[in-house]
């Protein structure tokens, strides 16, 4: 039987960062930016925080990006948590008992 590893502790800078999101979105500064990943030139969705500076240009702070396939397929959740593809291309994260 193959044993489970554990994932990381969410980090102090984890942590920090999921707030940005929320105060971007609840500010509504949050923004999806279309990029190329450096080395590979393959495209990839990165969440923003847009900042308007003083003399009124708008700098983008990235957060984090979006998946380019179905998640479930590469990511293992920590003991006791699920990850369910609800068949409408999202996916729902639930707690379990095991």
């Amino acid at each position: 039987m193959k044993s489970k590893i554990e994932p990381p502790e969410i980090t102090e800078q984890d942590k920090n960062n999921f707030k940005a999101i929320g105060y971007a979105a609840e500010t509504g500064r949050l923004g999806l930016l279309s990029c190329l990943e450096k080395g590979t030139g393959k495209p990839i969705m990165v969440l923003v925080a847009k900042n308007v500076l003083p003399d009124g240009s708008t700098d983008l702070a990235p957060l984090g990006t979006l998946f380019t396939s179905e998640p479930t397929d590469f990511i293992e959740p920590p003991s006791g948590w699920h990850l369910k593809h609800n068949g409408n291309d999202a996916n729902d994260i639930q707690q379990h008992s095991e």
